[in-house]
């Protein structure tokens, strides 16, 4: 289990070549965030195993307007408990190299700067964005295991995703764009050794390429 409690201070001011001016804006947002999670491996033979997870999340924040006084307004911001389940296997081919897939379903609230971004304004009424994601990938190392190369594809179908909007006066704002689709390639390579036997070396490449649809 893992629980979290942040408290953010939010002050906008009127900018006079590099000094403070007029308070614009003045927002409080204090964030509560828990996490449950168990998991579950089971090996079938001594090459394929099959693991499971389920997680528990909670997310609330409560937010305070203090200024201009004429919308002074606090109020609670409650996202959706959501129960994450996750299902993957992988295979061992030889000694060297494996097969994996795995199904998931995925979670991620809007951040603090994405819910009072720099209109100033506190919106209550942008979504965590939820979404399944279906992955494989292969991943083979050298005989001495100082090398490891990893390739996974991916296809991410999203809900509720959140996308940043311009207003009339060029400032930011977030809202949700219904369903999106990512689907994307990634390549990463590792490397290891040892150099005078005094300590480890360890490089790392790694590489992405995304495709995104709403």
């Amino acid at each position: 289990m893992e629980a979290n409690k942040g408290w953010n201070s939010i002050d906008n001011y009127d900018n006079l070549q590099g000094v403070s001016g007029d308070m614009q804006a003045s927002d409080k947002l204090d964030v509560f965030q828990m996490n449950i999670f168990s998991r579950i491996q089971y090996n079938l033979t001594s090459k394929w195993m099959i693991e499971g997870s389920l997680g528990w999340n909670k997310n609330k924040i409560h937010y305070q307007t203090l200024f201009p006084a004429s919308v002074m307004t606090k109020g609670n911001i409650d996202f959706e408990d959501q129960l994450m389940p996750r299902l993957g296997s992988s295979f061992l081919l030889n000694n060297f190299s494996a097969l994996r897939a795995s199904l998931s379903k995925g979670y991620s609230t809007p951040t603090i700067a994405e819910l009072r971004a720099s209109d100033n304004l506190v919106n209550k009424d942008l979504q965590a964005e939820t979404g399944i994601n279906y992955e494989i990938g292969y991943k083979i190392k050298s005989r001495n295991g100082s090398k490891i190369l990893d390739i996974a594809a991916y296809s991410y179908r999203m809900d509720n995703g959140i996308v940043r909007h311009i207003n009339a006066d060029g400032a930011d704002y977030y809202g949700n764009a219904g369903h999106m689709k990512q689907r994307g390639l990634e390549l990463s390579f590792w490397s290891f050794w040892n150099l005078k036997n005094f300590f480890l070396q360890n490089t790392s490449i790694p590489y992405g390429y995304d495709l995104q649809r709403l």
